[in-house]
């Protein structure tokens, strides 16, 4: 996990790449100027579960919304991150402040 931008902001961005198996390192040329003001967080999808199921990667990513509590959290999604942030805001849509999709895609569960 990486961590970006202004960190005494209490607006947090967590970006999900595409993948799974990707990286973030694509994200950090487009969204640094306009993010300036907030904190971006960068991470790889699996890191922690070790795989790649949908339930792990949700379970995982609230772990990492948790780590945050007290701020506002945007999730940022793109591609397979846009499915992820969907299925996490779908479980635990309450604990985020806001949704960016962008080139999203969808799957059934």
């Amino acid at each position: 996990m990486k961590r970006v931008g202004d960190p005494t902001s209490k607006n947090k961005v967590i970006c999900l790449h595409g993948g799974p198996g990707m990286d973030d390192s694509y994200f950090l040329p487009y969204l640094q100027a306009p993010f300036q003001s907030y904190e971006l967080v960068l991470y790889t999808q699996g890191e922690a579960s070790n795989g790649h199921d949908i339930n792990a990667l949700v379970a995982e990513l609230d772990n990492l919304v948790d780590q945050f509590t007290g701020n506002r959290v945007f999730l940022l999604g793109h591609s397979f991150g846009g499915a992820l942030a969907l299925e996490y805001l779908a479980r635990h849509g309450k604990k985020i402040a806001g949704l960016i999709l962008c080139s999203w895609l969808t799957f059934d569960t």
